[in-house]
């Protein structure tokens, strides 16, 4: 079983600055060195024997000891005088097992009772902490408390933390602190409020920031809790870094932690990370507060020019075609597609034919390798007409012809100044116009749906489909410090995939969003004139309902399609510039996947998550795995979320890799060359492949938290993720729903029969024993 675990609020393997008390810097004196170093005429003070007083001054020269001198020192002492808490005390933390470290602590608070008296001990209540003898029987205590702690004995470790604090309410030790992580960890939300009620003036920085988590746990995104989250940022600035992962944890605590300072940001995270972790959407609401972005901009990655020019040159050149491209910024304020003030509007136009090839408003100015990368967008796909090269291109600005006049004449295309330029100055006008009307009409959509033309006015193409449809793009955008996944609607041809009306928005749209985008096609659509068509295909028989009444009046039919394959496409591209840098395959897209399979291994990863098994072991003892169905292993599973930095379960392949990450002593580089594992871990929704969490809403699947979406991945040696495989996710599922149940056991070694999306697997699970550790 583990050997070590953590401190309430703290992460294995992590070396935990003695408690503090306010003000001083972390970490603070260790208060034995200081006591050692004083004149030692105060073991009288309590009527102390002589033998205990000789005793302690052997402990006194066991403190400022080598370490391999401390457990002799100690022994000495006790031989002297059984009485001496501190000697416990000593060989308690040279215990080689959890298990004897609880007993000699219990032993070292037993002998300091007997040392105080239980008069003395009744009479001082209160008061302790002034008294050199009380102070061996407190550390002993505060010792038992923490193993406590670490052997999963909340409640108990809990009622030693109130005691410690009940005879020392000065708290020179730093429990209320201790307690503080331990009632945030365990969910006492009352009892941690009455704890902070009783210190309304320490400005500690964890101290503040507890205080901001619990006013979030009661009262959500209220004024008050969001003072008290900016009031413990004022406190500490670099705390969020750490919390939200914008920094990375180092594997030790400093040694030099001043208030305000990185350092102390680092041992507050350790103490804190994992209750605002576990806390649901209390990072969200973090991010939100003190608007951090999050997401970076859409990256549009130059491909290598070498490739690109053979690409377009095997694009057919029309040529009889001048294409016109320029840049232009609005005059006045206006929005339009996201870009408000006064946007920038990139045009590229076909002169030869009178069409618009590229249309795109953007807020900042675009520099030449902006404008070119839309061109070369134009050529390869274009809004009118199949991919091609033009003959010519004419520029208004030398600027441009400079920056782009190599790379056209190795694609035989010319490029010359010319003015004017008017299909760019016709575009221009006719957004100024189309937004000048927008605005007419405050109560209506934004892109002009009630325009006064009477639909049913219009020439009707009776052979003519449109396809409609009102969805949740798979992409990201940001607003006020928030991950959303936008809304879409889309108007397109069936035939021809030709988009005639889009609109965007975050947050759901008003019930006729739909029927005012279809109107908008109708009236003003981006490509022919305006019409009706002869049918309109759509997703589901709600929006056909909420159609259905417009349409009849225009003699428009209605009908729900089996598919919508051209709004797809055109969803597939607007959703694209959305999302981050794709890094992993969704499991979606892994071959042989099943979406039953999926299902199950999100029920057991829900089920994982609420029951919490970092809580119950140790992050750096392993549980072999072994499975006769699969050829692999043994695995050895390592439960994740005692830090705080990441929740989840992470199976290793071979018993080397496993160690060198756990001892800290290979490098990354080394690490990452012998990495191989299967793991799940949790986050936000926006951390998932965005299939996955498309198809988990659209199917419902089981979920623990707003913010605990589980992301499986397979990571080779080198770092190489990608998905796992059917039956890696089988094996990772087994082992999500039977490791709980062999923690909570508290058993050596067990045969498990689980069942799992395909049937049922059978798992042996132990412990690695300690000389394996």
């Amino acid at each position: 079983m583990p050997k070590q675990k953590r401190t309430p609020g703290e992460g294995p393997q992590r070396r935990r600055p003695s408690p503090s008390v306010p003000g001083e810097q972390l970490p603070p004196p260790d208060w034995r060195a200081v006591e050692a170093a004083l004149p030692r005429i105060a073991s009288d003070s309590l009527g102390s024997s002589a033998l205990l007083a000789r005793a302690q001054a052997i402990i006194y020269d066991a403190f400022d000891a080598d370490f391999d001198r401390q457990v002799p020192l100690a022994r000495a002492a006790l031989e002297v005088s059984p009485d001496c808490a501190d000697a416990y005390l000593v060989l308690a933390e040279h215990a080689s097992s959890l298990d004897e470290a609880l007993d000699l602590y219990r032993q070292g608070v037993e002998a300091g009772q007997r040392a105080i008296g239980s008069a003395a001990f009744r009479q001082h209540e209160g008061a302790f902490w002034q008294f050199f003898e009380t102070r061996s029987y407190l550390r002993a205590r505060l010792g038992w408390a923490q193993c406590l702690w670490n052997s999963n004995q909340y409640d108990e470790a809990v009622e030693h933390f109130r005691e410690i604090l009940r005879l020392n309410p000065q708290d020179q030790q730093g429990i209320r602190y201790l307690l503080a992580a331990a009632l945030m960890d365990l969910g006492r939300n009352d009892e941690l409020g009455q704890l902070l009620d009783r210190y309304p003036d320490d400005r500690r920085t964890d101290w503040l920031f507890n205080v901001a988590l619990l006013a979030y746990r009661r009262e959500s995104d209220s004024p008050r809790a969001r003072q008290s989250l900016l009031a413990a940022v004022e406190q500490n600035r670099y705390v969020p870094e750490f919390l939200l992962d914008f920094a990375r944890m180092p594997p030790d605590l400093p040694d030099d932690a001043p208030p305000g300072s990185p350092g102390e940001a680092v041992c507050v995270s350790a103490r804190l990370r994992l209750a605002w972790r576990t806390t649901p959407q209390a990072i969200a609401w973090m991010r939100k507060v003190l608007q951090v972005p999050i997401l970076p901009p859409p990256v549009t990655r130059a491909p290598d020019w070498r490739r690109l020019q053979r690409f377009l040159g095997e694009l057919p050149q029309a040529h009889d075609e001048v294409w016109q491209i320029d840049s232009r910024q609005f005059a006045e304020k206006i929005e339009i597609e996201g870009a408000s003030g006064r946007p920038w509007l990139i045009v590229v136009a076909d002169q030869s034919h009178g069409a618009f090839l590229a249309i795109e408003a953007g807020e900042g100015k675009p520099t030449p390798g902006d404008v070119w990368h839309h061109l070369v967008d134009a050529m390869l796909k274009p809004r009118v007409g199949d991919p091609r090269r033009p003959q010519k291109i004419l520029v208004r600005l030398k600027s441009y012809q400079k920056a782009w006049q190599k790379k056209l004449a190795q694609l035989g295309v010319a490029c010359d100044v010319g003015e004017p330029l008017d299909l760019v100055e016709l575009a221009v006008a006719q957004t100024r116009v189309a937004q000048a009307a927008d605005r007419r009409d405050p109560g209506t959509s934004p892109h002009g749906a009630d325009d006064p033309t009477d639909p049913r006015a219009l020439p009707q193409e009776i052979g003519e489909a449109w396809q409609a449809d009102l969805r949740r793009l798979l992409g990201w955008v940001e607003e006020g410090g928030e991950v959303l996944r936008p809304y879409g609607v889309i108007v397109a041809q069936r035939e021809g995939e030709q988009v005639l009306a889009y609109d965007l928005a975050v947050h759901a749209a008003p019930s006729d969003w739909l029927w005012q985008t279809v109107a908008r096609a109708i009236r003003r659509p981006l490509r022919g004139s305006p019409h009706r068509p002869g049918l309109i295909e759509v997703a589901s028989e709600e929006q056909l309902a909420a159609l259905q009444p417009h349409l009849d009046a225009c003699g428009i039919r209605c009908a729900v399609a089996a598919r919508l394959d051209p709004l797809d496409v055109i969803c597939e591209e607007m959703s694209r510039s959305l999302n981050r840098p794709v890094t992993m395959t969704a499991l979606m897209d892994v071959p042989g996947m099943s979406r039953e399979r999926i299902a199950a291994f999100f029920a057991a990863a829900a089920d994982y998550y609420r029951r919490m098994p970092w809580r119950g072991v140790s992050g750096n003892v392993p549980i072999e795995v072994r499975c006769d169905k699969f050829q692999s292993g043994p695995w050895h599973a390592v439960v994740l979320g005692q830090s705080g930095i990441t929740l989840g379960l992470a199976l290793y392949e071979g018993l080397e890799n496993v160690e060198a990450v756990l001892s800290g002593e290979a490098s990354e580089a080394e690490q990452a060359r012998r990495a191989s594992a299967i793991s799940v871990t949790f986050g936000e929704a926006f951390e998932m492949p965005i299939r996955d969490l498309d198809a988990a809403e659209r199917y419902r699947w089981s979920l623990a938290s707003p913010d605990a979406y589980p992301c499986a991945m397979r990571v080779n040696p080198g770092r190489a993720v990608r998905p796992p495989l059917a039956w890696e996710l089988e094996l990772l599922e087994g082992c999500l729903r039977v490791i709980p149940d062999f923690i909570a056991e508290e058993v050596w070694e067990s045969v498990r029969i689980v069942p799992v999306a395909s049937g049922e697997l059978t798992l042996q699970l132990s412990w690695m024993s300690e000389s394996e550790d």
